[in-house]
């Protein structure tokens, strides 16, 4: 590298001025970054979106994925079964989203009624799967059930489709941000109206 001989005094402070510059705005940025409640990076998080209640739109569903750069796959109703699922899920999967029916302890995949139990022996065999949205109604019921070692998103009561598809639209906007989950839950809520608010809940077994 070339140095000029003829360097002034002035010139020799603006360097170093400009050098201490650049010191103080990385150390900002190093500082700011630990403040951040950023945990995950989008290409740590695959989704398994599994869509199979008849009313459910799942074009809004698939553009709230499209809009982010996590990578997904999602099975719809006319597709998905016991063994489609359990194939799918064997593709590293880090993130299960179940859009579906719920009925007192179960839920429907496809033709099948499935118990909660039955997920939640399926998911105790993949330990990369640290996150599972429940968004069928009263699923806080098996909140507790799956939530080992995993955060665990479930509603309560009767929930609409449309709040459904919401909170997840934003759900995975800010998991694309590299938001952890806890935050990424709170502000997606945020976007919920007022009825449904309460009525999304989260538990952390991590």
């Amino acid at each position: 590298m070339y140095f000029p001989h003829n360097l002034t005094t002035l010139d020799l402070i603006l360097i170093l001025l400009l050098i201490v510059c650049v010191v103080y705005l990385y150390d900002q940025q190093v500082r700011l970054r630990k403040q951040l409640p950023f945990t995950h990076k989008p290409k740590d998080i695959k989704i398994l979106s599994v869509v199979s209640g008849e009313m459910l739109n799942t074009t809004e569903i698939e553009k709230a994925l499209y809009t982010n750069d996590i990578n997904y796959n999602m099975l719809h109703l006319n597709s998905v079964n016991r063994e489609s699922f359990l194939a799918e899920i064997e593709k590293d999967v880090t993130l299960v989203e179940l859009s579906t029916h719920g009925l007192n302890g179960a839920f429907r995949l496809g033709n099948d009624v499935l118990p909660a139990t039955w997920l939640g022996q399926v998911l105790d065999q993949y330990p990369k799967i640290d996150c599972v949205l429940l968004l069928y109604c009263n699923s806080y019921l098996d909140l507790e059930l799956l939530a080992h070692k995993r955060f665990v998103v479930g509603t309560v009561g009767q929930i609409g489709d449309n709040a459904c598809i919401t909170f997840a639209r934003h759900f995975y906007f800010f998991l694309n941000k590299q938001y952890d989950y806890k935050d990424a839950f709170e502000r997606a809520r945020l976007h919920l109206d007022l009825n449904d608010f309460s009525n999304i809940r989260f538990m952390d077994g991590r």
